[in-house]
């Protein structure tokens, strides 16, 4: 296992939790709170530098890009309507 995989797993254990639990109260719905969960991991993966910062920065970190992530959804479900197959026709 590589140290940025060891580092990732870390994270997800200390700090998944927590994201999940912003999530889920800011979606409202746990498939949305899911992949929120899942988009707030894989950009921490694609960060450089990121295994140098503390403990704190990191949980700020994540707790930060899971707000962003719930708003962007938020905001393109307000765009994108969704509308049931049996209206649409």
């Amino acid at each position: 296992m590589t140290e940025q995989e060891s580092f990732l797993r870390r994270a997800m254990e200390d700090h998944g939790p927590a994201v999940y639990r912003l999530a889920l109260c800011r979606t409202q719905s746990v498939p949305d709170a899911q992949d929120v969960y899942q988009d707030v991991f894989l950009r921490l993966l694609g960060q450089a530098e990121v295994t140098a910062w503390p403990q704190d920065r990191l949980r700020a970190w994540l707790l930060r890009v899971t707000l962003n992530r719930c708003a962007d959804l938020h905001r393109f479900r307000l765009r994108r309507p969704v509308v049931p197959l049996e209206e649409a026709a």
